[in-house]
């Protein structure tokens, strides 16, 4: 029976998987977070509506210890405990050294892009390391990566995300999205790389029926991952 720690488990992102995951009766899931009373209010909520064992515990995925972690002995970790742009990579490291595979769904550039550097490791320890498992960059490289199969070339890229104006997304992504307001962004327009800046160039775009949304510039780890991997666009 696999054990699965979901780190902000009582979040807006963490509930949904927590919840989704504890209908399954062959698994074994933890709710945690650096707020232990919310862990455990989480943990007996959804032990008491679904089949699965839920427990809670307290981690703080930024300070975490791989001792700490060995106490919860888990074999798979969903770090769902954003923002991500305030994070450190602690957590997956203390997964590696306790030969338990790590996903997270981090949607900051600097963590995605930076989080390669314990591949090495991860790969020594035959475990599965994984960051950026949302929207962007893991959805949104999934579709262009689909379409690129039938494409003779691409020569550009837009990405736009409109979320469902019912889903609260927690404070934590609110919080991400507003620290990126008027900050720099490299991206590259016309060939060239260039600088944008963080909800300037407010645009608004159709979305056949669904109408239209005003769209803004937002910093992403799809503005670097895509031109290494598709240098042509």
């Amino acid at each position: 029976m696999a054990r699965i720690l979901i780190v902000g488990g009582y979040g807006a992102f963490g509930t949904r998987t927590a919840q989704r995951l504890a209908s399954e009766t062959t698994l074994e899931i933890v709710v945690a977070g650096r707020n232990l009373e919310h862990a455990q209010q989480a943990a007996t909520d959804l032990d008491g509506r679904f089949p699965a064992a839920v427990t809670a515990a307290f981690v703080d995925s930024v300070a975490i210890t791989s001792q700490q972690l060995a106490t919860i002995e888990p074999d798979i970790i969903i770090n769902a405990s954003g923002p991500f742009q305030d994070q450190n990579t602690q957590l997956a490291q203390a997964a590696i050294e306790n030969s338990c595979h790590y996903i997270d769904l981090a949607d900051s550039r600097d963590f995605v892009v930076g989080i390669r550097k314990l591949d090495a490791a991860a790969q020594n320890a035959n475990v599965l390391i994984v960051s950026g498992a949302s929207s962007v960059p893991g959805l949104s490289s999934t579709v262009l990566c689909h379409l690129a199969r039938d494409l003779a070339s691409i020569d550009a890229v837009s990405i736009t995300i409109s979320p469902g104006n019912r889903f609260d997304p927690g404070e934590a992504t609110t919080r991400s999205v507003l620290k990126g307001v008027g900050k720099p962004i490299e991206t590259r327009r016309g060939g060239s790389s260039t600088i944008i800046y963080g909800w300037q160039d407010m645009r608004r775009r159709h979305f056949g029926a669904l109408g239209s949304r005003w769209l803004g510039n937002v910093d992403v780890p799809d503005l670097q991952l895509i031109p290494e991997y598709f240098p042509e666009i």
